[in-house]
């Protein structure tokens, strides 16, 4: 019953939220069911688990209450496992985890999202910065991969050009980033 009242709530509210944005001819069956869909949905499983939570804690409740009152003051252990609901406690468990792992994927998503962020950044200011070393050095021939890099994956190529040019360009050998793993380690924080 429980999943079945959070479920048609979820449903009535968001049916009476669209019947009041949408005029009548705009209005059909099917774009309907896309907005009131009560299932796969993650804001109706925070609502399960939500409910499933409150319920659990009251079911624990009247048991150890009961428990209590059967002992005579004393915790009676069989009367509280008989009066409580393991498939609520067991429900709740599923929810729980659920709610978890999406926050986990929801964690791990984000992170990646700023990895990727910062790599475009740091290439872009590399790729800027090459042009205008390319002006100063009048080697503009040697930095035709830019765009090579910019619109296609041949990056391996564009790669070997990089350190051509580091190495004409006198920068250190503890500077420069000669293979894939160096340019890996260099994104993902590490020093070179």
């Amino acid at each position: 019953m429980n999943e079945v009242i959070v479920r048609l709530l979820y449903a009535t509210r968001r049916l009476v939220k669209y019947l009041g944005d949408t005029k009548g001819e705009k209005q059909s069956i099917s774009e309907i069911w896309k907005v009131c869909e009560p299932f796969s949905n993650p804001t109706v499983e925070r609502m399960l688990t939500v409910a499933h939570g409150t319920f659990c804690m009251l079911d624990v409740g009247d048991a150890t209450i009961r428990a209590f009152a059967a002992g005579a003051g004393a915790f009676n252990a069989p009367e509280f496992f008989m009066r409580l609901n393991i498939v609520g406690v067991g429900r709740f468990t599923i929810s729980f985890y659920g709610e978890a792992k999406r926050a986990a994927s929801i964690r791990g998503a984000q992170a990646s999202a700023q990895l990727a962020l910062r790599e475009k950044t740091i290439v872009e200011d590399y790729l800027f910065g090459l042009s205008q070393l390319a002006d100063l050095y009048n080697d503009k021939h040697l930095v035709c991969f830019i765009d090579e890099f910019r619109s296609s994956d041949m990056y391996i190529r564009a790669f070997e050009a990089s350190v051509q040019l580091a190495d004409l360009r006198k920068v250190p050998n503890d500077k420069v980033l000669r293979m894939k793993s160096d340019i890996d380690t260099y994104f993902a924080g590490g020093k070179k």
